[in-house]
């Protein structure tokens, strides 16, 4: 039937009979079907389904759109928007973060079509890998290029991986997230642990976290090719101890903090005992962990390691109170999903 012959049939049906043929038809969708249309967000806001419909009258062709965002990637690289150069003119360098926060949302809309989701998805990864290397080097007039686009980097990042995992079948998605966090840079209002928690929101099972866990440990093995760097030790340690964290908080996310521990004392890379043992208390604060917490404490006071004043003042106030001072540094989870990062 056509949709009007669709609205016309069922125009008179009681509420309850509606109910009961929207869920048996949804039961009938195969679960590719409904990720791909986003039937489930269509149920949880069917004004928003309807506006969305409405956008993409309106959208500009996918090949208008790619060949922006090409030009737009390749005057980047080159450092057109911030060097005087004869490709783009004066005038229209500082409208970069314009031309990018409009792709961002084209690409967006143009990945909800299945036939342009892989390339759209491709182009939207690359847009937000030059906004972290913006973060780094000048690529353009401003050294902290999410904020100037206007979308925060995790917010970015949330929408890169649930494209990456919308087109992938397999877990693959999980890996090319994890590197995104661990080799891209970072701009001035995030830290690592923010793109951690975003990631962990997608691993919505045991099995996704397990195999996030198996390729956090599988990439740590990868050898490293920076030796002509002379920072080659520091990017590597930087590296190790990201995946480590990651691993932490994914053990975490599933309940299982005593693996997390183990594995963060046997490799998180530090050559000063105290700095580890800080970054551990720091993963370990939030409800529900005050004895791992003290037990860290005081082991590591056994092993001769003098914690820093702070940490002595929430060992204090945390045998005295049974309670942490504030919930500040702490990663909380509600059940198996992240609920808030509290920066330090």
């Amino acid at each position: 039937m056509k949709i009007q012959e669709v609205r016309d049939l069922i125009k008179d049906y009681p509420e309850d009979k509606l109910r009961l043929i929207i869920a048996e038809m949804y039961r009938r969708i195969s679960k590719r079907t409904i990720e791909e249309k986003d039937i489930d967000q269509l149920l949880k806001a069917p004004d928003i389904g309807k506006a969305r419909r409405s956008a993409e009258a309106n959208l500009r062709d996918f090949s208008g759109v790619s060949y922006e965002a090409e030009e737009f990637l390749n005057n980047a690289q080159q450092g057109y928007y911030f060097i005087p150069n004869r490709v783009v003119a004066k005038k229209d360098r500082p409208k970069w973060r314009f031309v990018a926060k409009r792709l961002h949302k084209e690409l967006l809309a143009h990945c909800q079509n299945t036939e342009n989701l892989n390339e759209s998805g491709s182009l939207l990864l690359a847009i937000y890998n030059v906004l972290c290397q913006g973060c780094g080097v000048y690529l353009f007039s401003s050294d902290d290029p999410f904020a100037s686009v206007g979308i925060g980097q995790p917010d970015f990042f949330r929408d890169v991986v649930a494209v990456l995992k919308k087109g992938d079948a397999s877990t693959q998605w999980i890996e090319k997230s994890i590197r995104l966090i661990i080799d891209n840079g970072l701009d001035r209002q995030t830290v690592h642990e923010d793109l951690m928690l975003v990631l962990i929101e997608f691993l919505n099972t045991p099995p996704l976290k397990e195999r996030a866990i198996a390729l956090c440990h599988m990439i740590g093995k990868e050898t490293k090719k920076t030796t002509e760097r002379r920072d080659a030790e520091y990017v590597a340690q930087k590296r190790n101890n990201n995946l480590v964290t990651l691993v932490f908080l994914v053990y975490k996310s599933l309940g299982e903090i005593e693996a997390g521990i183990t594995n963060f004392k046997q490799n998180y890379r530090e050559r000063d005992q105290e700095i580890s043992l800080y970054c551990l208390l720091k993963l370990l604060k939030g409800p529900g962990t005050k004895d791992l917490w003290l037990r860290e404490y005081e082991w590591a006071q056994g092993q001769g390691i003098q914690p820093r004043k702070s940490l002595a003042a929430v060992y204090s106030h945390l045998k005295e109170t049974g309670e942490f001072t504030n919930a500040t540094g702490a990663i909380v989870f509600h059940g198996k999903n992240v609920i808030l990062r509290l920066d330090s």
